[in-house]
This record gives C-alpha cells, sequence and structure tokens, in this order.
C-alpha cells in the first residue's frame, strides 16, 4: 500500500479550492452552465476578487541558538476504508403458475340390460320316512301309582279296608287315661312326670276291635264314660282323691275291666306291682261281693252279672296290652280286588289309532287321549271321534282295564 505524506501547506491551498468550488455551485444549483440562458438585459455586478491570504514575507530574526530540530513524526499511515459489500435483495419468488385443468366430462353410463332373475329350481325335498306307530303294555301297581298321561292313572280296586287300630272302647279308654294321669294325686311318686297323649297312643297300640272289641254299654257306663271325657269336675272327683267313688267307679271297672285304682298305678305311675299288669290273672271283684265274703254268710256269697262279664274285659285288656308291647301294631299293606292291565299307543292316529281306540272302547278299557295339535290336551274318551272332532297327526293314547 502507498503511503502519501501531507503537509500543513497543501491542506490550506486544498481548503482555498474547495471554499471556490462549493460557491459556484451555490449559484448554479448544479445546473449545467452550457443550458443556463444569460439575461443581457441585467446589468453585471462586476465580482470583488476577495483576496487570498498570503503568508506575509517572514522579516529576518534575530540570530538565535539554533536548536536542533525536533524528531520528524512519522509519517500518517491513511489506511484506505474497506469497501462495504454490496447488499445483495433475494428475489421474490415468484408464485407458481396454477393450471387448472379442463373439466373432465364423464360420459353417461351406458344403459345396463334389464336383469332377468332366474328362479331357483327347487330342490325336492325327499318325503319323511313313515315311523310306525309305537305300542306298549304291562301291569298296573296293586297302589294304584301307575300314571299312563296326564289325565289318566291306574285306579286299581281295593279290598274292604282292614279293622281300625283301635276301637272305641279303647281309644276311650286311652282318651280317658290321658286326662287322669294328668291330675295330682296324694298317691303320686314323687318326681312324677304324667305321661303324654301321644306315649300312651304307642304304648297301647293294640287295643284293637280284634283284641279290645266294643261291648254293650249301660246308661249308667255310658253317662260315666262321657262325663269323663268332657267334665272337669268329674275328672278331678274321680283321678284327684280317693280311688273309690261309687257309682263312677262301679261303671268305670264293668266297663274297661280294671278299677281306677289299678290303672292309675300301672298306667300312670308304671307300678309293676299293681293288681292289674301284663302277668296277673286276678280277678276283679264288686264290693257287693267282698262285703258278702266278710259277712256271716260268705259261704253264699254270689258276684253280680256285670262283674262276671267285667272279667272278660279284664282279660281282652290285658291281651291288648301285651300284644302292643311283643307285637306292635304295623298299618296293614292294602290288598287289591281285582288284578288291572294297561296299553297304550303312540304315532300316527291314521296308522292304527282309530282301529286301537275302537277295540279298547268293545273291551271296556278306560281311556285318555294326548292330541299333539292341541298342545297336549289330555281328555278322557268314551268314543271314537268322527268328522272334525276325529284327531290328525301324532296321538298318545292309553287305557287299562281291571279284571
Amino acid at each position: 500500500m502507498k503511503m502519501t505524506l501531507i503537509t500543513s501547506k497543501t491542506l490550506s491551498a486544498v481548503s482555498v479550492l474547495f471554499l471556490l468550488s462549493t460557491a459556484a455551485c451555490d449559484r448554479t444549483k448544479f445546473r449545467s452552465i452550457a443550458n443556463t440562458q444569460v439575461d443581457l438585459s441585467t446589468p453585471v455586478t462586476p465580482i470583488t476578487p476577495t483576496p487570498i491570504p498570503v503568508d506575509p514575507v517572514p522579516s529576518p530574526e534575530p540570530p538565535v541558538v539554533v536548536t536542533p530540530p525536533p524528531a520528524p513524526e512519522p509519517p500518517v499511515v491513511v489506511v484506505p476504508p474497506t469497501p462495504t459489500p454490496p447488499v445483495v435483495v433475494p428475489p421474490t419468488p415468484t408464485p407458481p403458475v396454477v393450471v387448472t385443468p379442463p373439466p373432465v366430462i364423464t360420459p353417461p353410463p351406458a344403459p345396463q340390460p334389464p336383469v332377468v332373475v332366474v328362479p331357483p329350481t327347487p330342490t325336492p325335498q325327499p318325503t319323511p320316512p313313515i315311523v310306525p306307530p309305537v305300542t306298549k303294555a304291562g301291569a298296573c301297581a296293586d297302589d294304584s301309582s301307575t300314571r299312563l298321561l296326564s289325565c289318566l292313572t291306574c285306579n286299581v280296586p281295593l279290598n274292604p279296608p282292614a279293622p281300625p287300630q283301635f276301637s272305641d272302647k279303647g281309644r276311650a279308654f286311652i282318651e280317658i287315661m290321658s286326662i287322669g294321669c294328668s291330675i295330682n294325686n296324694k298317691s303320686q311318686p314323687k318326681g312324677y312326670v304324667p305321661p303324654t297323649r301321644e306315649e300312651l297312643y304307642a304304648r297301647f297300640n293294640r287295643l284293637s276291635p280284634v283284641f279290645y272289641p266294643d261291648s254293650v254299654m249301660s246308661a249308667g257306663q255310658k253317662s260315666t264314660i262321657n262325663g269323663l271325657l268332657t267334665d272337669p269336675n268329674l275328672q278331678k272327683k274321680v283321678f284327684g282323691g280317693l280311688w273309690y267313688q261309687p257309682p263312677y267307679s262301679d261303671y268305670f271297672e264293668t266297663y274297661f275291666g280294671a278299677s281306677i285304682g289299678e290303672v292309675a298305678n300301672f298306667v300312670c305311675y308304671k307300678n309293676s306291682n299293681s293288681t292289674f299288669n301284663l302277668n296277673s290273672y286276678t280277678q276283679l271283684q264288686s264290693k257287693k261281693y267282698l262285703d258278702c265274703l266278710s259277712s256271716d254268710n260268705s259261704f253264699n256269697c254270689q258276684e253280680t252279672s256285670d262283674y262276671i262279664t267285667a272279667n272278660k274285659y279284664r282279660e281282652q285288656l290285658r291281651v291288648g296290652m301285651v300284644e302292643s308291647v311283643y307285637r306292635p301294631y304295623v298299618p296293614p299293606t292294602p290288598t287289591p280286588s281285582k288284578k288291572c292291565g294297561w296299553e297304550s299307543f303312540e304315532g300316527d292316529y291314521d296308522l292304527g289309532g282309530e282301529k286301537t281306540l275302537s277295540n279298547w272302547l268293545k273291551s271296556g278299557y278306560n281311556i285318555g287321549t294326548e292330541i299333539g295339535s292341541l298342545a297336549d290336551r289330555c281328555e278322557s274318551v268314551t268314543s271314537v271321534p268322527t268328522g272334525s272332532m276325529k284327531p290328525r297327526g301324532l296321538v298318545k293314547m292309553a287305557g287299562y282295564i281291571c279284571k
């Protein structure tokens, strides 16, 4: 790089030239001189030259002591300015040209030929096989438990029922003793608990018409027995004090065959030393007969007929009690008086149902039918149905007969 040395005098000359050029430019306003028209009618003002100051000629100075000149200043290095790089403005992007495609004209669809629907060829259905009806037969159970249809059960006739478990006399004896055993008496043992009605029925379960049959009652016996069953005052009188309470105790003895004191000890208190028990064979004696034996005429004493008969009842009562202990009552199985058999038909009524039904009716069967087309409605049949009442399709039929 070239270095230029500029002195103070040089700078002064440059300043003068700069001022002159500035004044000229101010007059012309930067217009071209050649294009400027001069108005000749206007007098020209003469330009007074401006004196340029000139350094005066220096007068001789008195000699001075010469001082050595200062050391020369180093030259001013003028670094040329770094050129400013040009500003490059990026070009504005041109938007792409959108080309609108021409509309596509869709041609109308070609007319479709009419659809010809060909009906499917029906598949031949196989003919269902003919199912033969099912017939059955058997014997009816003796207890009438054989159910043939929902509305038909074998009803087997039975022989006359077995005798009842208890005779009227046996039932009355148990009922009266269940009351009498619960009445307080001074002869009751310590800690006594009276037996219940159910316990007495279980202990004397064989006082039946076979072992302890009913007997004809006198008016006095009937009145006394009914009172002991229903009258609390009589019940307390007979069972709440002394055992002998005539005439009630006499009627009790001659009807049942045992005295009140005997049965109270044996039945209520379970005293095996009672004069009446399962193993005793003592005779029942009337007060009249006992009084006669104590009299002077004891060799001619005779027992009354009522007590003679009562001793027969006494033995029957003892046997019934023995049977109750050693051979308790077992309800007998009913026995049929006839044997019954049944037949059934299930299938298409047109495949022999009408003929079967007709044969059953002729033989005297009890018949029932269930018809499938009528929601298996079950009903009895007494004649062969005809016309609109004739069954169609699946049926169930059954019948039974007893011989």
